[in-house]
């Protein structure tokens, strides 16, 4: 039995709504599902958290910005409180410069569709001038980047791994983000007197339900003996020289790189490629993280905001 209970639209109307969703409402005394289609319109903004975005790197002074921000002093001895003043004032700088540079952007991209459109409409009825010439082409050109920047802008967010930036696919990657964002969406939860849909009432489900999950538990007074494991299936004194061994930069930088640089990005907005383009900026505080991670010397409460732990053993 086919579904036929489904909502079609183009990519126009996707470009036009980018919030909007589809859910299914109960079905009673009806073979079909009722659908509800909201625009979206109506959605309360949510607030601009921090997110690396890949097209800073084409900007000539961002790599300048990163490392004035880095190596600016922190006044701190501890490898955690020292990473976390370098990360807190990187957000911070990049955030505001980013709003700036996206602000001088539109305006330029605006300037620059003028003249174009105004050079293009008198090439139609005259020859140009070589000045003209040479003016119409470098219009061109600097679309072109500012169209490279849109298209970086919204592959990252639609995190497709099958096409690459360079083919002028803003369009596809803005459906794709969209279409991403709505299969993640949640409607609601069920809580523990019946389904809620606030957002306020889901998050504190979902955190009371980890809470829970992840609570200490008694000891159930379960354990094994020493003879349970056979001399060829315990680690030898060599592996377990190596798995104790401290942390090399080697097998930093390989788990590092070897991760996917456009992934999702962890709760601080920095993904993997950060860490792959400017490795040689921050390796020794990282590193000194790692080393004394090894020494026992952070905090196990802080491992949850502090830095999350890469598997390079």
């Amino acid at each position: 039995m086919s579904t036929i209970d489904r909502i079609f639209c183009d990519t126009e109307l996707d470009s036009f709504f980018p919030l909007s969703s589809c859910r299914a409402l109960p079905r009673c005394g009806s073979d079909h599902t009722p659908l509800l289609w909201d625009s979206g319109l109506n959605q309360t903004p949510k607030s601009n958290s921090f997110k690396f975005e890949k097209w800073w790197l084409l900007r000539e002074d961002f790599t300048e910005l990163v490392r004035k921000i880095w190596n600016e002093p922190t006044g701190s001895s501890c490898p955690l409180e020292n990473w976390q003043i370098k990360i807190r004032r990187f957000r911070r700088t990049t955030k505001g410069w980013n709003s700036n540079e996206e602000a001088n952007l539109r305006r330029y991209k605006r300037l620059l569709l003028l003249e174009f459109d105004s050079l293009d409409i008198k090439a139609e009825t005259t020859d140009l001038s070589e000045a003209e010439t040479n003016r119409l082409n470098f219009v061109h050109g600097e679309l072109k980047k500012i169209w490279l920047q849109e298209e970086i802008k919204a592959k990252q967010r639609s995190r497709d791994r099958n096409i690459k930036e360079g083919d002028r696919n803003t369009a596809y990657f803005h459906a794709v983000a969209n279409q991403r964002r709505r299969k993640t969406l949640i409607h609601s939860l069920d809580g523990p007197n019946g389904p809620v849909t606030e957002v306020d009432e889901m998050l504190k489900v979902a955190s009371d339900f980890y809470k829970d999950l992840f609570k200490k538990e008694n000891p159930s007074g379960f354990s094994l003996q020493n003879n349970f494991f056979s001399a060829s299936e315990k680690v030898s004194p060599a592996e377990n020289e190596l798995l104790e061994a401290p942390f090399s930069e080697t097998e930093v930088k390989e788990a590092i790189f070897s991760s996917y640089p456009d992934g999702a990005p962890g709760p601080d907005g920095i993904p993997f490629l950060f860490y792959q383009h400017f490795w040689d900026l921050v390796k020794n505080d990282l590193l000194d993280l790692f080393q004394a991670f090894h020494r026992g010397e952070l905090d196990p409460a802080t491992y949850s905001w502090g830095v999350c732990w890469g598997q390079v053993k």
